[in-house]
């Protein structure tokens, strides 16, 4: 017998969404444990798995140069072993998160195009999964 949380967790949140946007938390571990929890309790049981078919997407920010890269690749294939087709290009990578700002916290200009290409993709991403699959 699940935990209530649990239940609720699938099936309010989950069993009505088509899509997902990660964003990866500054830290060693690729996956943070409560996102690990997240994919476990919606994955079970077998043939009960509430990510099925949602279409996915991971951006990571961090304050240091290298590294994104990896933790990206390996939180991807933990959501293609849960059935989450993840988009493929663009790849967002934000590196010295901190230089990205201003003395009042607001993005720069110049990295405020770039970063809204992301999300534009992902959408266009979305829009297309969701012509070709029945949910």
């Amino acid at each position: 017998m699940p935990f209530a949380s649990s239940a609720s967790f699938k099936g309010s949140c989950f069993r009505r969404c088509v899509a997902g946007y990660y964003s990866l938390p500054q830290d060693i571990r690729p996956v943070s444990n409560v996102l690990k929890n997240a994919i476990d309790v919606g994955s079970r049981p077998y043939r009960r798995n509430a990510w099925a078919g949602k279409s996915g997407a991971v951006v990571r920010a961090q304050s240091v140069p290298q590294g994104g890269f990896v933790l990206i690749i390996i939180c991807t294939s933990r959501w293609f072993f849960v059935d989450v087709p993840m988009m493929q290009q663009r790849e967002a990578y934000i590196e010295n998160a901190p230089s990205l700002l201003d003395e009042g916290g607001n993005l720069v200009p110049a990295i405020k195009s770039f970063l809204q290409t992301f999300p534009d993709a992902y959408e266009t991403c979305v829009s297309k999964f969701l012509k070709n699959t029945k949910l």
